[in-house]
């Protein structure tokens, strides 16, 4: 340990009383002549914290013969940025003991206590005086859940600003357009400037996007004025993936919470699916007879059918999926000379019933010839379907000239005429 009369004698010393309001004393790089003319040279100095520093007025002050104001105490101390720690040089040769320390950032640094020097560091120490070296200022960015969100990557479906509730949890479908958001919490004692939030969503219908140039101050944090669109997903799974100071520019404090993910399940929604129908008591999805029936009643006619006759038709709506299929059409045609085109609309029809119409249909007489019955169900796509490709049904009949009488005057053998 350095002496305190060697200290009088081997240094030129300057007592030294900041001011109470000062917490950091940066001292210009200097040269510090002892009395045998060897030279140090300190680059920066660090002052005591501010509760170490003596009140004005509360300790003497004492003038070493020999300096001038502005340089340095007894021992040279410089800043090692590279490595984080603090080296006290040693006194100049043939000046007494000495001693070389490291310190690491936060540990505490010894200095002997003597009447010119103690009440610099610790008034209440008189045998030895110190202070802590501080920690080196750094900035720490970690994924943050905010009160009124309900996730670290809030995920909906609607677009909120940032400041909104974010409540949503699902259930999520592969025709929706989902939103999403992230914050970026600086929890160091540093601004961080100048990273890149980087952000990725897995799976079909996913993608990834940069937030560059970022700047967040202690204390603060960093979001999405509104949420970002993706989508829509394919059904399965996908995970929502962030990353702050994705490049790594930033020095932190902690390097190893920079990274959140969530994962959510995207499925198919309950749909509807109309498709023509045939119910136990028909004979086919169209069935088309010569007598009008309640839809209710068994339809058995299979022909013939004659070009002087009118027929009837019905038809079924099914609808084969798990939500209620509303505002379809159903649009029916029957083709050639006698035919025609109709519409039902604004139909709706609940999962695993089916709709028909209540009477049969009539239509004709119709020509002699082919013609073909035509039904289609949600006419106007106005239904999201599971299946898309089942909305048609046609059935096509022979119509025929009927057989009829050709009377003419008729002469048997042996007859004479009438009386």
């Amino acid at each position: 340990m350095l002496r305190a009369e060697l200290l009088r004698k081997q240094y030129q010393l300057l007592v030294c009383v900041s001011s109470v309001s000062a917490s950091l004393m940066i001292i210009p790089a200097m040269t510090a002549f002892a009395e045998d003319g060897e030279t140090s040279t300190v680059t920066t100095a660090i002052a005591p914290p501010e509760d170490l520093q003596p009140a004005t007025g509360s300790q003497p002050t004492e003038t070493i013969p020999g300096t001038t104001a502005g340089e340095l105490l007894s021992t040279l101390v410089k800043a090692a940025p590279a490595t984080g720690e603090i080296e006290q040089e040693p006194p100049p040769a043939g000046s007494g003991e000495s001693e070389i320390e490291k310190i690491g950032a936060g540990e505490q640094l010894i200095i002997p206590g003597t009447p010119e020097t103690e009440y610099l560091f610790d008034q209440d120490d008189t045998e030895s005086g110190g202070f802590v070296v501080p920690e080196a200022a750094q900035a720490d960015l970690t994924p943050y859940l905010p009160g009124y969100w309900n996730d670290k990557i809030p995920i909906g479906i609607s677009q909120l600003a940032a400041g909104s509730t974010h409540s949503y949890s699902g259930p999520y479908y592969n025709n929706q357009t989902l939103y999403f958001n992230w914050g970026s919490n600086n929890q160091g004692s540093a601004a961080a400037s100048g990273y890149t939030v980087h952000f990725e969503v897995s799976g079909t219908g996913g993608g990834s996007w940069n937030w560059t140039s970022q700047s967040t101050n202690p204390g603060y944090w960093n979001y999405l004025t509104n949420d970002q669109a993706v989508g829509p997903l394919s059904a399965g799974s996908h995970t929502f993936k962030l990353w702050l100071d994705y490049n790594g520019n930033v020095s932190e404090s902690n390097e190893t919470n920079n990274y959140y993910e969530r994962t959510i399940t995207v499925s198919a929604p309950s749909q509807a699916d109309l498709t023509p129908y045939q119910p136990g008591m028909w004979n086919d999805k169209i069935p088309i007879g010569i007598t009008q029936l309640s839809y209710s009643a068994t339809h058995s006619y299979t022909g013939p059918y004659y070009n002087n006759q009118t027929l009837y038709f019905n038809w079924a709506s099914y609808n084969q999926g798990s939500a209620t299929a509303s505002g379809y059409t159903v649009h029916f045609e029957v083709s050639g000379t006698g035919g025609g085109s109709w519409n039902w609309s604004s139909l709706s029809t609940p999962a695993t019933q089916y709709t028909c119409v209540t009477n049969d249909q009539a239509v004709g007489p119709l020509s002699a010839g082919s013609h073909t019955f035509k039904v289609w169900v949600d006419y106007n796509g106005n239904v999201s379907e599971s299946n898309e490709s089942n909305n048609y049904y046609e059935r096509t009949i022979t119509v025929s000239a009927p057989s009829q009488p050709n009377l003419k005057p008729y002469q048997p053998s042996g007859c004479n005429g009438l009386d």
